[in-house]
């Protein structure tokens, strides 16, 4: 009987590792008086991101799109698929959005407080690494008006590739190395506009280029 408790033991441990309903930040780096946490999941939303010890009071999410605001790809579907349908029909009545421009909206309900639709691309889904650097600063000017204390940014690698279903890995990871570049630079950019600044990599196959960005700070 303690043999068969101990392997019922073994088994749920197990079972809780592999359920993993809560995440925790990968990485947390504190820098020109920001703290940056690097939250890695597989395409779920971290429920203590949102609530618990590591939300930061109030916050924002950013949802990457193009002028006509549309949250269909990417990290803009997610954060639309995790609760932000109000942000998105309030979003189409200010359609179209030169780039560069943001937008403040609703968030979803018990995760984030606001949205913030930065028009990152143009009409052709172009865009630079100053560009996403530039927004995710508005970004979080923006929300600090609405009175959010901390910023969510999501991994954008699959919104710069237009048809990411079907890209070759070095693609993916050139993209990858953009994207965690400009999203570091674009949070150091900020300052002191918020206290705290949470990265969402909602791919694992991603992570490695975001802790590249944030080790640089750390060391």
């Amino acid at each position: 009987m303690q043999q068969l408790s101990t392997e019922v033991a073994t088994s749920l441990k197990q079972g809780w590792k592999l359920a993993r309903p809560f995440f925790t930040p990968e990485m947390v780096v504190k820098a020109n008086g920001q703290t940056i946490l690097l939250w890695v999941t597989s395409r779920k939303f971290p429920a203590l991101l949102a609530r618990g010890p590591y939300a930061g009071g109030k916050s924002a999410v950013v949802a990457p799109v193009g002028p006509d605001l549309k949250m269909v790809t990417g990290a803009a579907k997610l954060i639309r698929d995790h609760g932000a349908d109000r942000a998105q029909y309030a979003a189409l009545r200010s359609a179209p959005l030169a780039q560069g421009k943001v937008l403040l909206a609703d968030g979803g309900k018990y995760r984030y407080s606001k949205t913030v639709l930065a028009v990152v691309f143009d009409s052709q889904r172009r865009t630079s690494a100053s560009i996403i650097t530039q927004a995710i600063r508005s970004s979080a000017e923006i929300a600090s008006t609405a009175g959010c204390t901390s910023l969510i940014v999501p991994d954008i690698t699959a919104n710069l590739v237009v048809q990411s279903n079907w890209i070759t890995e070095s693609q993916r990871e050139s993209a990858a190395s953009v994207a965690a570049a400009a999203t570091v630079a674009g949070i150091l950019a900020c300052r002191a506009t918020m206290a705290t600044y949470h990265i969402w990599c909602w791919d694992p196959a991603n992570a490695a280029d975001y802790k590249r960005e944030l080790s640089r700070i750390r060391s």
